[in-house]
């Protein structure tokens, strides 16, 4: 997903050699945040098992649909179903799952 873009953003770029209007840098930042959530929901343990979160939480989404307005197939994919909590922020598990492996490195 986030190569897609990036590939439209590198292929307007190499023609005009100024930042593309669509998508954006700024839709590039955040969208590396919402696909993060998108492919790696959360996950806790409730009652001593795993309970995931896999829906992309709204703010997320807001962020993109302000940043990439014209990528509305992409929101549309991700976003068709958000939640206010008990969702999954991309970053915050990106770095959980960054955690956890390397604990597990260490304890190996």
């Amino acid at each position: 997903m986030y190569t897609t873009l990036y590939n439209k953003w590198l292929a307007q770029y190499q023609v005009n050699k100024e930042e593309p209007v669509s998508p954006s840098n700024h839709c590039l930042a955040i969208a590396r945040n919402v696909f993060c959530a998108y492919q790696f929901p959360k996950c806790q343990m409730e009652n001593g098992a795993a309970k995931d979160f896999p829906v992309v939480c709204k703010f997320l989404c807001d962020l993109f649909k302000q940043r990439c307005p014209k990528e509305t197939e992409v929101y549309n994919t991700i976003c068709a179903n958000t939640q206010e909590t008990d969702c999954s922020q991309g970053v915050l598990t990106a770095l959980s799952l960054a955690w956890v492996s390397l604990v597990l490195l260490l304890i190996m």
